[in-house]
């Protein structure tokens, strides 16, 4: 368990110290909106249309700004801070979607998943074959 938690700590601070420009946030976003844990599987285990789908990255960008407005830091554009736009929109602002599933999305982590194992694969800590259970770690 301690090997766990050092692993998961270790995660969370590279993502801290990882700085993202603006378009590796969008793309960060549109990568986790895009994400499906097998290939042709349904997304994020949700009733969310294609419609709310495509808003997602914009929606999050905002969350993001929203979230980091005067900060001044330089965590201000880092990895960690765009997980956690995705994390604030699922927990705050998801649930006010029409056809969104919260109980559904916080026993699953459907959307939470996606936002970190995108995360992960950026920072290395994920290799190509994970889905499969052959990943690099």
């Amino acid at each position: 368990m301690r090997t766990h938690l050092l692993a998961v700590t270790s995660a969370f601070k590279q993502m801290s110290e990882m700085p993202v420009s603006l378009e590796q946030v969008d793309r960060y976003f549109v990568d986790v909106a895009h994400y499906s844990p097998k290939p042709g599987a349904r997304r994020w285990r949700t009733h969310l249309s294609e419609d709310q789908i495509s808003r997602f990255p914009s929606t999050c960008r905002e969350q993001f700004f929203r979230l980091h407005d005067g900060a001044g830091t330089q965590t201000q554009t880092s990895l960690w801070n765009a997980y956690n736009a995705v994390i604030e929109w699922v927990d705050h602002e998801g649930s006010t979607l029409q056809g969104w599933n919260r109980l559904d999305e916080l026993w699953l982590s459907g959307i939470k998943d996606s936002a970190l194992y995108v995360a992960l694969k950026r920072i290395g800590h994920i290799g190509k074959d994970s889905r499969s259970g052959r990943g690099s770690r």
